[in-house]
Parts: structure tokens; C-alpha cells; sequence
């Protein structure tokens, strides 16, 4: 038997309400925007904090920048910037230990070939002389000597502008000197010198500046700054210790000092002219050391072994070291060689004549 229900009353199709969906897909939508918002804010917000950023790249320190180094610190949730600078000092090119207490770090100084400005991480600097040798160093350039050095690259540290000034140094004195005296093709590099500008590399971080010091600093010695000023050809305007006042100029270039509070002394190296390092070149020897401080050793004076003069004593009692740092030191050395006491109080009352606070260029005849 055939059975057959009667569909008199149909159940009515109910149509899908979707608006539930797209409302949490919209909501879903707005959340992914405004958290993307958020760590964008974030990041922009870290990357703000990190003001030295700019400042460590290659426009401000050269190709030191490619030693820079972004460390983020999550327990502080900020963004670290660590840069590695020099550590300026002189001793002699043979000197197998510098400032820098880690026997890891190696040590270059300057013998102006292509190899030491490598090591130094600065290009070469413009201009040759016409005795270059060899393939690793400058070659030859038709750059007179007397035409200034390019200013375009002031945006650089000063102390990148003052490694560049070192090697002119040693290319140009010595090319003028191998012109005079050709020394049968020995290389520059396999001679001592008893004193010569080194470099070591430090790291560290951009976070210790202060805000007045807007770029990564090199770090020397006071007695290193007057050193290489006076290798550089530069006399002291001004040598104020109690007024930390620091200006020195000569050979196309200044130096000037000054303290910053909780920091220490900080130098700007600055061009405004041609440098000349031929025949008036301050000889590269130790006794420079001594000389920019007002002692002049004298053939009294012992030697070492190795033929070094010995180091000066504190008080100046007989001839072996001529004490010359200040007019009371020059009064002293005066009444030592025998000049009579009025020789002595004239010398004394004349204050502001035959002063220079750069005692290395001059002769005294006996």
C-alpha cells in the first residue's frame, strides 16, 4: 500500500542573517590596524630614542661606520648604538704595547702607504709627491702642494680630518726627503722611528656622550695633543689650564680645546689652509717629547743602551737637561750656564716679550 503525507501547512525557509559576521570581521580588521598602528609608534618611538643613529654613519666618522654596531636592550625596551673610535697615542713604530689593555687588539702607525691608511680606515689623502714607490703607496698626482685642502667634508669628525693630516705628514716629508736623499729604495715601512702616531680600536657606546657631543670622539692624551701639534707644524695661541682655554694654529690648520662638564677636555682638529711637510717638518724623533714641555736634553746627558737620552729628573741641578717650560725655568737655566744676577732680573722683567709656549724650534748657541 501506497502511503502519501499531505504537505498541507510547508515550514517557511528562513534566510541567514550575516551581519554578525562582518561586523566582528570589521572589528577584526579595525584591531589589526590599530595594533600595527601601535608597533609602528613603538618603533618609530625606539628609533627616535636612538639620536645617535644618524650620527655614526659614514658621512660622520668615514669607514668607521662599517664597525657601528644596534643592539636592542629589551629589559630597558630602547634601541643601543655601540661605534668603534681610535685611541690616538705616539711611541716608537717598533712599540708592541698601546693604551688598549687587550692583547687582541692590534696595533698600526702611520708610515703613509696605502696599507697604513687601510689600517686606519681613512682614504687616502689627497695629492702625491713625484718619489712615490711601489704599488702600496700614494701614487703620483698633478696637485701642487700649495693647493688647499677640501673643506666639502666638513660633516665628518674632526679627528677622521686629523688622521688624513698624519698621513700627508709622513707622505710628503718623506717623499721630499727621499728626493734629497735617496736611501737605495729602503721602504718607509722597514725603518724605526722613535716616534711615531699609532692607533688602537675601542669600542663604545654613543649612549656616554653628551648631548653637547653629537658625534663619536677619538680619545688621546693632553701630552699626546701637544705632541702632534707640534709635529703638525701648529703653535699654542693659548695653553690656559685654569681657564681651560686651548688654541693652537700654524701650517693651514687649528686646534682648539675646551671642557665640557662631565666629560672632560674635548679638541676640534680644523682646516683653513695648505699644510707644508717638507724641510720644516719637526724631525720624528722622541726628543720632541720632551721639547714641546720645555726640556732640551744637552750633550751632558746620559744614554741608554739602545741610544736613548734618559729620562729628565724633576729638578734641574746641572746641565744635563735645559729646563725652558716657563720663564722661571729659563731664569733658572740662565743662572745655571753662568749668567749673572742681573742677566737674570732683566730676563725676569721682561714678561711679555720672547714668549712661546712651543719650545721645539729653536738654537742655542754655547
Amino acid at each position: 500500500m501506497d502511503f502519501k503525507v499531505a504537505d498541507d501547512n510547508p515550514l517557511p525557509i528562513r534566510e541567514v542573517d550575516n551581519s554578525g559576521t562582518q561586523i566582528a570581521i570589521a572589528a577584526l580588521a579595525i584591531t589589526v590596524v590599530a595594533l600595527v598602528t601601535a608597533v609602528v609608534q613603538l618603533l618609530q618611538t625606539v628609533i627616535a630614542a636612538a639620536r645617535s643613529l644618524p650620527n655614526c654613519d659614514s658621512r660622520a666618522i668615514g669607514k668607521w661606520a662599517r664597525f657601528t654596531r644596534r643592539r636592542f636592550l629589551w629589559r630597558q625596551m630602547r634601541l643601543e648604538i655601540d661605534f668603534v673610535a681610535p685611541v690616538i697615542f705616539l711611541a716608537p713604530n717598533d712599540n708592541p704595547k698601546g693604551p688598549v689593555d687587550d692583547p687582541t687588539v692590534p696595533i698600526f702607525y702611520a708610515n703613509r702607504s696605502i696599507s697604513s691608511c687601510e689600517d686606519f680606515h681613512i682614504d687616502p689623502p689627497p695629492g702625491a709627491g713625484v718619489h712615490g714607490y711601489g704599488a702600496a703607496v700614494m701614487g703620483g698626482s698633478t696637485r701642487g702642494p700649495g693647493m688647499p685642502t677640501s673643506t666639502t667634508d666638513n660633516e665628518l669628525a674632526s679627528w677622521i680630518r686629523l688622521l688624513r693630516m698624519v698621513q700627508k705628514m709622513e707622505r710628503d716629508s718623506n717623499n721630499w726627503d727621499r728626493g734629497r736623499w735617496p736611501v737605495g729604495g729602503l721602504r718607509q715601512e722597514e725603518l724605526r722611528l722613535s716616534l711615531a702616531v699609532g692607533v688602537q680600536a675601542k669600542t663604545r657606546t654613543f649612549d656616554t656622550n653628551p648631548s653637547s657631543v653629537r658625534k663619536p670622539y677619538a680619545t688621546t692624551t693632553l701630552s699626546a695633543v701637544v705632541e702632534i701639534a707640534a709635529m703638525l707644524g701648529l703653535y699654542w695661541k693659548e695653553f690656559d689650564r685654569d681657564g681651560n682655554k686651548y688654541r693652537a694654529e700654524g701650517n693651514g690648520h687649528s686646534l682648539q680645546g675646551t671642557r665640557h662638564d662631565g666629560f672632560g677636555l674635548v679638541f676640534v682638529f680644523e682646516t683653513f689652509g695648505a699644510a707644508r711637510f717638507e724641510r720644516t717638518r719637526i724631525i720624528p724623533t722622541s726628543e720632541v717629547q720632551e721639547l714641546c714641555f720645555g726640556n732640551m736634553p744637552t750633550l751632558y746627558r746620559p744614554r741608554t743602551d739602545d741610544n736613548h737620552w734618559k729620562q729628565p729628573f724633576g729638578k734641574q741641578e746641572e746641565l744635563q737637561t735645559l729646563q725652558l717650560g716657563s720663564r722661571r725655568e729659563t731664569a733658572n737655566t740662565l743662572s745655571l750656564i753662568g749668567c749673572n744676577t742681573t742677566t737674570v732680573l732683566y730676563f725676569l722683567r721682561e714678561q711679555h716679550k720672547h714668549i712661546h709656549l712651543f719650545s721645539g724650534k729653536f738654537s742655542l748657541r754655547m
